[in-house]
């Protein structure tokens, strides 16, 4: 039996699942990103730490996230070419979602237990957003590191930004 053979049509959504790069709207609504976020809370978590934390941003939220992105790039190489494009990164897509991950020190529930779960979150995100009839990018890069881009963030000293999850509807 080949594997086409073998695929449920229940389970399609999981195997249309792709990194889409070239987004347009429409985006999910407030409504669906309510329902995106329900079902990234459903990932494994054990222990129930919930070691994730979700932003969607809005229009003001990405301006100052290319603004971080811009500064940032500067810091390494002026180049306005290379400003520009790294301004444009938090602004690919119609909607953007911010994941953080926040360990923390458990007699049972190692650190890297609590990564994955906040990974599977973000994998649930994606593949609802599938499901939903959206696209997905799960963005991340040396950006989400640098203290500008966090702090245009609000990520605190005890989180780490595991993904720009970029949602839309796929460019022809």
């Amino acid at each position: 039996m080949s594997r086409d053979e073998a695929l449920d049509p229940r389970l399609q959504f999981l195997h249309d699942r792709r990194t889409v790069s070239r987004l347009e709207s429409p985006g999910p609504d407030a409504t669906e990103l309510t329902a995106l976020l329900a079902a990234a809370d459903t990932a494994p978590d054990h222990g129930l730490l919930h070691p994730w934390r979700f932003l969607v941003l809005d229009e003001d939220d990405r301006a100052r996230v290319s603004a971080a992105y811009a500064d940032a790039q500067r810091t390494r190489d002026d180049d306005a070419g290379l400003v520009e494009r790294a301004a444009s990164k938090p602004l690919r897509g119609p909607c953007v979602v911010v994941a953080l991950a926040r360990t923390v020190d458990h007699p049972r529930i190692p650190h890297w237990e609590q990564l994955a779960a906040a990974a599977a979150a973000v994998q649930n995100l994606c593949l609802a957003a599938t499901a939903l009839g959206y696209a997905s990018a799960w963005r991340t890069g040396w950006f989400v590191e640098h203290d500008m881009v966090r702090a245009a963030l609000g990520a605190t000293h005890d989180e780490r930004i595991i993904g720009m999850i970029h949602l839309g509807t796929p460019r022809e």
